[in-house]
């Protein structure tokens, strides 16, 4: 199992898979700048009591298979960008 932890953006020029449950704990951005897929393989949750907001931006496809904010309801908004798919 993978476990990843986002302190910040995460930026990257191609696809992005979280194969784990990812967390985090401020308003985050996971981006592609070349349009690679961005893949949630679990969940996706604020690891934090204070409400958050997560952003997806990738004009690839975004793909949310585990619950997102479903362990700690402190997620404020999620978006992802309108030249993707989700």
């Amino acid at each position: 199992m993978t476990f990843a932890s986002a302190c910040g953006d995460v930026t990257t020029s191609g696809h992005q898979t979280y194969g784990g449950g990812v967390t985090f704990s401020r308003d985050t951005t996971f981006a592609s700048t070349a349009g690679g897929n961005i893949a949630f393989n679990t969940t996706l949750d604020n690891a934090v009591s204070t409400p958050h907001t997560l952003n997806v931006n990738t004009a690839g496809s975004t793909t949310f298979v585990g619950a997102v904010g479903g362990a700690n309801a402190n997620l404020s908004a999620l978006t992802t960008d309108a030249a993707g798919t989700t």
